[in-house]
Protein backbone atom coordinates (compact mmCIF):
# COMPACT_ATOMS: atom_id res chain seq x y z
CA UNK A 1 0.00 0.00 0.00
CA UNK A 2 1.04 3.44 -0.70
CA UNK A 3 0.46 6.91 1.28
CA UNK A 4 -2.59 8.82 0.09
CA UNK A 5 -2.96 10.18 -3.24
CA UNK A 6 -4.02 13.34 -2.16
CA UNK A 7 -3.28 15.69 1.21
CA UNK A 8 -4.80 14.88 3.96
CA UNK A 9 -6.75 17.24 6.25
CA UNK A 10 -5.72 18.37 9.47
CA UNK A 11 -7.14 18.20 12.84
CA UNK A 12 -7.51 22.01 14.43
CA UNK A 13 -8.94 20.96 17.34
CA UNK A 14 -11.55 18.01 18.48
CA UNK A 15 -13.75 16.12 21.27
CA UNK A 16 -15.58 13.76 22.62
CA UNK A 17 -19.37 12.55 21.63
CA UNK A 18 -21.92 13.27 24.53
CA UNK A 19 -22.68 9.85 23.52
CA UNK A 20 -20.15 6.95 23.10
CA UNK A 21 -20.89 4.59 19.98
CA UNK A 22 -19.45 1.09 19.20
CA UNK A 23 -17.03 1.89 16.80
CA UNK A 24 -15.34 4.63 19.35
CA UNK A 25 -15.50 8.17 17.44
CA UNK A 26 -14.63 11.26 17.94
CA UNK A 27 -15.42 14.77 16.46
CA UNK A 28 -13.27 17.37 15.28
CA UNK A 29 -13.00 20.43 13.46
CA UNK A 30 -10.53 20.01 9.87
CA UNK A 31 -8.15 22.67 8.94
CA UNK A 32 -11.10 23.16 6.02
CA UNK A 33 -13.42 24.68 8.67
CA UNK A 34 -15.82 21.70 8.79
CA UNK A 35 -16.75 19.82 11.18
CA UNK A 36 -16.08 15.79 11.49
CA UNK A 37 -16.84 12.35 13.24
CA UNK A 38 -12.95 10.91 13.31
CA UNK A 39 -12.20 7.49 13.60
CA UNK A 40 -9.15 5.16 14.39
CA UNK A 41 -8.62 1.21 14.46
CA UNK A 42 -8.65 1.70 18.34
CA UNK A 43 -11.48 -0.90 18.43
CA UNK A 44 -9.07 -3.67 17.25
CA UNK A 45 -11.17 -3.44 13.84
CA UNK A 46 -10.23 -2.04 10.76
CA UNK A 47 -12.72 0.60 10.93
CA UNK A 48 -10.55 3.00 8.96
CA UNK A 49 -10.19 1.03 5.64
CA UNK A 50 -14.17 -0.57 6.16
CA UNK A 51 -15.14 3.22 6.21
CA UNK A 52 -12.81 4.53 3.27
CA UNK A 53 -13.79 1.59 0.87
CA UNK A 54 -17.18 1.57 1.37
CA UNK A 55 -17.66 5.28 1.28
CA UNK A 56 -16.00 5.52 -1.92
CA UNK A 57 -17.58 2.19 -3.62
CA UNK A 58 -21.01 4.37 -2.36
CA UNK A 59 -20.04 7.67 -4.14
CA UNK A 60 -18.98 5.42 -7.42
CA UNK A 61 -22.53 3.94 -7.42
CA UNK A 62 -24.65 7.61 -6.78
CA UNK A 63 -25.53 6.11 -2.98
CA UNK A 64 -25.35 9.23 -1.51
CA UNK A 65 -23.04 10.06 1.82
CA UNK A 66 -21.46 12.82 3.41
CA UNK A 67 -18.33 14.27 2.64
CA UNK A 68 -14.93 11.61 3.69
CA UNK A 69 -11.24 12.85 4.46
CA UNK A 70 -8.58 11.13 5.58
CA UNK A 71 -7.07 12.75 8.28
CA UNK A 72 -3.66 13.81 9.94
CA UNK A 73 -3.93 13.97 13.34
CA UNK A 74 -0.50 15.73 13.96
CA UNK A 75 1.74 12.64 15.21
CA UNK A 76 2.19 10.48 12.49
CA UNK A 77 -1.55 9.05 12.16
CA UNK A 78 -3.93 8.98 9.57
CA UNK A 79 -7.40 8.92 10.44
CA UNK A 80 -11.03 8.70 8.55
CA UNK A 81 -13.15 11.63 9.07
CA UNK A 82 -17.20 11.96 7.84
CA UNK A 83 -18.76 15.33 7.64
CA UNK A 84 -21.04 16.10 10.27
CA UNK A 85 -23.94 17.23 8.22
CA UNK A 86 -25.69 20.53 10.13
CA UNK A 87 -29.62 20.94 10.02
CA UNK A 88 -30.12 17.48 9.45
CA UNK A 89 -32.17 14.67 12.07
CA UNK A 90 -30.27 13.29 14.76
CA UNK A 91 -33.71 11.25 15.81
CA UNK A 92 -34.80 9.14 12.92
CA UNK A 93 -37.72 7.62 14.62
CA UNK A 94 -40.14 10.20 13.86
CA UNK A 95 -39.48 10.11 10.28
CA UNK A 96 -39.48 6.31 9.62
CA UNK A 97 -42.86 6.30 11.74
CA UNK A 98 -44.90 8.72 8.92
CA UNK A 99 -47.19 7.21 6.30
CA UNK A 100 -45.72 6.72 3.07
CA UNK A 101 -42.92 9.48 2.37
CA UNK A 102 -42.68 8.86 -1.31
CA UNK A 103 -41.40 6.72 -4.48
CA UNK A 104 -37.91 8.18 -4.24
CA UNK A 105 -37.21 7.95 -0.53
CA UNK A 106 -38.62 3.87 -0.35
CA UNK A 107 -36.05 3.79 -3.95
CA UNK A 108 -33.10 5.60 -1.86
CA UNK A 109 -33.50 3.27 1.36
CA UNK A 110 -33.98 -0.18 -0.62
CA UNK A 111 -30.43 1.19 -2.94
CA UNK A 112 -28.79 1.43 0.70
CA UNK A 113 -29.64 -1.79 1.62
CA UNK A 114 -29.24 -3.73 -1.28
CA UNK A 115 -25.28 -1.82 -0.53
CA UNK A 116 -25.85 -3.04 2.76
CA UNK A 117 -25.48 -6.93 1.95
CA UNK A 118 -22.85 -6.53 -0.76
CA UNK A 119 -20.47 -5.05 2.06
CA UNK A 120 -21.88 -7.10 5.20
CA UNK A 121 -22.71 -3.76 6.95
CA UNK A 122 -24.52 -4.69 10.04
CA UNK A 123 -25.37 -1.66 11.76
CA UNK A 124 -27.50 0.16 9.92
CA UNK A 125 -30.01 1.64 12.37
CA UNK A 126 -32.53 4.13 11.95
CA UNK A 127 -29.93 6.52 12.88
CA UNK A 128 -27.25 5.48 10.70
CA UNK A 129 -29.41 6.85 8.20
CA UNK A 130 -28.94 10.96 7.52
CA UNK A 131 -32.22 12.48 6.99
CA UNK A 132 -31.70 15.94 5.40
CA UNK A 133 -33.81 18.80 4.41
CA UNK A 134 -33.58 19.93 1.01
CA UNK A 135 -36.02 22.73 -0.48
CA UNK A 136 -38.82 20.86 2.00
CA UNK A 137 -38.02 17.94 0.77
CA UNK A 138 -36.03 15.02 2.74
CA UNK A 139 -33.17 13.71 1.33
CA UNK A 140 -31.40 10.35 2.51
CA UNK A 141 -27.94 9.46 2.71
CA UNK A 142 -26.01 6.41 3.98
CA UNK A 143 -23.35 6.84 6.43
CA UNK A 144 -21.25 4.89 8.97
CA UNK A 145 -19.57 1.79 7.71
CA UNK A 146 -17.31 1.00 10.34
CA UNK A 147 -18.90 -2.52 11.09
CA UNK A 148 -18.96 -3.67 7.24
CA UNK A 149 -16.44 -4.80 4.69
CA UNK A 150 -13.41 -5.52 6.83
CA UNK A 151 -14.52 -5.45 10.09
CA UNK A 152 -14.57 -8.86 10.12
CA UNK A 153 -12.74 -9.74 6.83
CA UNK A 154 -12.34 -11.92 5.29
CA UNK A 155 -15.36 -12.96 6.64
CA UNK A 156 -18.05 -11.59 4.80
CA UNK A 157 -21.22 -13.73 5.77
CA UNK A 158 -24.47 -14.03 3.84
CA UNK A 159 -27.16 -14.24 5.02
CA UNK A 160 -26.53 -11.28 7.35
CA UNK A 161 -27.63 -12.44 11.39
CA UNK A 162 -31.34 -11.79 11.26
CA UNK A 163 -30.91 -10.67 14.72
CA UNK A 164 -28.32 -7.75 13.26
CA UNK A 165 -29.61 -4.21 12.93
CA UNK A 166 -29.59 -3.91 9.23
CA UNK A 167 -32.07 -6.90 9.12
CA UNK A 168 -34.49 -6.28 11.59
CA UNK A 169 -34.68 -2.31 11.25
CA UNK A 170 -34.89 -3.36 7.67
CA UNK A 171 -37.93 -5.49 8.00
CA UNK A 172 -39.43 -2.33 10.04
CA UNK A 173 -38.91 -0.19 7.14
CA UNK A 174 -40.17 -2.43 4.56
CA UNK A 175 -43.14 -3.58 7.11
CA UNK A 176 -44.25 0.19 6.58
CA UNK A 177 -43.23 1.25 3.35
CA UNK A 178 -42.53 -1.97 1.19
CA UNK A 179 -39.63 -2.23 -1.03
CA UNK A 180 -38.25 -1.00 -4.00
CA UNK A 181 -36.36 -3.84 -5.98
CA UNK A 182 -35.91 -2.31 -9.33
CA UNK A 183 -34.02 0.44 -7.17
CA UNK A 184 -31.93 -2.25 -5.50
CA UNK A 185 -31.06 -4.39 -8.83
CA UNK A 186 -30.13 -1.26 -10.17
CA UNK A 187 -27.30 -1.01 -7.17
CA UNK A 188 -26.30 -4.88 -8.16
CA UNK A 189 -25.89 -3.82 -11.19
CA UNK A 190 -23.78 -1.14 -10.88
CA UNK A 191 -21.51 -2.72 -8.28
CA UNK A 192 -20.92 -5.58 -11.14
CA UNK A 193 -19.72 -2.67 -13.06
CA UNK A 194 -17.01 -1.21 -11.16
CA UNK A 195 -13.71 -1.69 -12.99
CA UNK A 196 -10.97 -3.28 -11.17
CA UNK A 197 -9.21 -0.40 -12.25
CA UNK A 198 -10.97 1.66 -9.92
CA UNK A 199 -10.36 -0.66 -6.64
CA UNK A 200 -7.05 -1.10 -7.12
CA UNK A 201 -7.07 3.49 -7.10
CA UNK A 202 -8.85 2.78 -3.74
CA UNK A 203 -6.84 0.03 -2.29
CA UNK A 204 -3.88 2.41 -3.11
CA UNK A 205 -5.26 5.33 -1.73
CA UNK A 206 -5.30 3.57 1.79
CA UNK A 207 -2.46 4.98 4.00
CA UNK A 208 -0.13 2.87 5.42
CA UNK A 209 -1.29 0.60 8.18
CA UNK A 210 -4.80 0.75 7.40
CA UNK A 211 -4.73 -2.87 5.90
CA UNK A 212 -1.94 -5.27 6.06
CA UNK A 213 -0.36 -6.62 2.90
CA UNK A 214 -2.47 -9.90 3.40
CA UNK A 215 -5.55 -8.21 3.81
CA UNK A 216 -5.24 -5.73 0.99
CA UNK A 217 -3.93 -8.92 -1.72
CA UNK A 218 -6.75 -11.15 -0.71
CA UNK A 219 -9.33 -8.36 -0.90
CA UNK A 220 -8.22 -7.78 -4.65
CA UNK A 221 -8.11 -11.31 -5.21
CA UNK A 222 -11.97 -11.25 -3.85
CA UNK A 223 -12.42 -8.57 -6.49
CA UNK A 224 -11.11 -10.25 -9.42
CA UNK A 225 -11.56 -13.85 -9.42
CA UNK A 226 -15.76 -13.95 -9.47
CA UNK A 227 -16.49 -13.97 -5.65
CA UNK A 228 -17.92 -10.54 -5.82
CA UNK A 229 -19.63 -11.63 -8.82
CA UNK A 230 -21.33 -14.85 -7.34
CA UNK A 231 -21.62 -12.82 -4.02
CA UNK A 232 -23.99 -10.06 -6.46
CA UNK A 233 -25.43 -13.22 -8.25
CA UNK A 234 -27.06 -14.47 -4.70
CA UNK A 235 -27.98 -10.90 -3.50
CA UNK A 236 -30.20 -10.82 -6.70
CA UNK A 237 -31.85 -13.97 -6.03
CA UNK A 238 -32.46 -13.09 -2.73
CA UNK A 239 -34.04 -10.31 -3.11
CA UNK A 240 -36.42 -11.59 -5.96
CA UNK A 241 -37.40 -14.06 -3.16
CA UNK A 242 -37.49 -12.65 -0.61
CA UNK A 243 -35.04 -14.77 1.37
CA UNK A 244 -32.50 -12.15 1.92
CA UNK A 245 -35.71 -9.24 3.06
Amino acid sequence: MQQPLFLPNRIASRWNPSTPTASLPQFAEGEDGLDYVIKDDSSGRNVRAGEWICSQLALAINIPIPLCRIFDDGAGGMLFGSQIVHHSVNNNIPFFRRSFPGTQIVSQISRIYAFDLFIANVDRHLNNYLIRDQDGRPRVFAFDFSHALFHSWPSLPLPLDPSCKTIWVGRIIRGNWGFDLKAAEEVIMSLSKVPVSYVTYLMNSLPVGWLTSQESDGFMRWWRNGQKTRRLRFIKVGLRDATLL
